[in-house]
């Protein structure tokens, strides 16, 4: 509403200092006034809709395209580790026979595998270093065990 508000507002003004012209400096100079004031106008509108084209908003979207491969990733992975968890439970229940499920077990691992990797390429390397360095130090520092 404010921006209607601000170009009937811009309107009046310009018809104003028309008008002005107009009584002090005759037909022509009103005119030019009107003419100078629509092609700013025009000028205005075309450097708004640039801006617009240009604006942060855009960005914002493209950012969260790699999210959205994240999600799809980690979707992926959670229902591949959740079939892996069902062949085992066919199996204890006796559906499926002890070695009948070697190749799918194959498969589901692969494919866990691959989409670990997917997600591991995507940390920063620096990330991948300190987690590694936290894990390095952990297996080779001594375990302090509490004597019963």
């Amino acid at each position: 509403m404010t921006g209607r508000l601000f170009a009937a507002l811009l309107v009046t003004l310009v018809v104003g200092l028309a008008s002005l012209a107009g009584i002090f400096g005759g037909r022509g100079l009103a005119a030019l006034v009107l003419v100078g004031a629509a092609l700013l106008g025009a000028v205005s509108a075309f450097w708004s809709s640039l801006h617009e084209l240009a604006s942060e908003e855009v960005d914002e979207d493209v950012r969260e395209l790699p999210t959205l491969a994240r999600v799809a990733t980690d979707d992926e992975l959670e229902a591949v580790l959740r079939a892996l968890l069902d062949l085992d439970h066919e199996v204890a229940v006796g559906k499926i026979l002890a070695g009948d499920e070697g190749p799918v077990r194959q498969e589901l691992r692969a494919e866990a595998k691959r989409l670990l990797q997917v997600q591991d390429a995507r940390i920063r390397p620096e990330a991948r270093e300190r987690a590694r360095a936290i894990v390095e130090g952990a297996l080779t520092a001594p375990t302090n065990e509490v004597a019963s």
